[in-house]
């Protein structure tokens, strides 16, 4: 909230700050919330309505200085094409990100002699007998619970959170926000996650490389699980092809 929004609207009385701005308003105009006030005389045309493509939901409002939140959920939020470019850019540039876990690896290492606290023999025995403790076993991966979690949407939940996506699926992503409508990055479909998703097109676009895509049988079976849910399949292998490949390609699919 800017300087001249401290003068009051109602009454023409400037104020010296916010809080004094807000205290004005609970006292002297009691019958007006923030809101109200906001919705009147300072919110701007379309503002309130969430921003990613295909939702008109409303959003809530947030407060008096910075008005309503750009997305009406989380889901929302993580969906808008703008959203995940400005998470891409912070990832691509990742210079604190990559500072701050270089700095830690290396106190570790000065104090504990290993990369990671969690690699200490004393560390994982206690982890182990809290757990056991708690909830009957030593570890939750490999439990039934473990399992049916990850069969439940886990495993793709958990992909979205990569932070070191490979700089070919980095490379295609960006060329893909270049020619396709909103694709979007690790997108969660049943058990899975696909590299690049477009779902207005129904499109699952993947780069493999070579050397860590070795299981055929597995990649085949998970190809076919995502086809089943009525994706159509784009696959790249060691190959990020160029804007006018990647159009041709998606045009030979639809």
């Amino acid at each position: 909230m800017n300087k001249n929004k401290y003068l009051c609207r109602i009454c023409n009385k400037e104020q010296k700050g916010i809080f004094g701005f807000l205290s004005h308003l609970r006292w002297h105009h009691s019958g007006i919330t923030t809101k109200m006030y906001y919705d009147k005389y300072l919110k701007k045309q379309n503002e309130g309505i969430c921003k990613t493509p295909g939702c008109s939901n409303k959003c809530n409002f947030e407060n008096l200085t910075k008005g309503y939140h750009e997305h009406c959920s989380r889901e929302c939020t993580k969906k808008d094409p703008e959203f995940n470019k400005k998470i891409l850019h912070t990832k691509m540039k990742s210079g604190v990100y990559n500072n701050n876990r270089k700095k830690a690896k290396k106190t570790c290492i000065e104090k504990y002699g290993v990369k990671n606290i969690s690699q200490i023999e004393e560390v994982k025995e206690k982890k182990k007998e809290t757990c056991l403790e708690n909830n009957g076993y030593e570890h939750w991966v490999g439990t039934k619970e473990h399992k049916e979690w990850m069969n439940n949407g886990g495993a793709a939940h958990a992909n979205r959170f990569i932070q070191n996506p490979s700089k070919p699926q980095v490379a295609l992503f960006g060329l893909c926000q270049e020619v396709l409508p909103y694709p979007i990055m690790n997108y969660p479909c049943g058990r899975y996650s696909i590299d690049i998703a477009i779902p207005q097109l129904g499109i699952a676009i993947e780069y493999d490389g070579s050397y860590w895509h070795q299981d055929d049988k597995y990649d085949t079976h998970r190809q076919k699980q995502i086809e089943d849910d009525g994706w159509i399949f784009l696959r790249y292998i060691d190959e990020v092809p160029d804007k006018g490949k990647l159009l041709n390609d998606i045009k030979e699919m639809l």
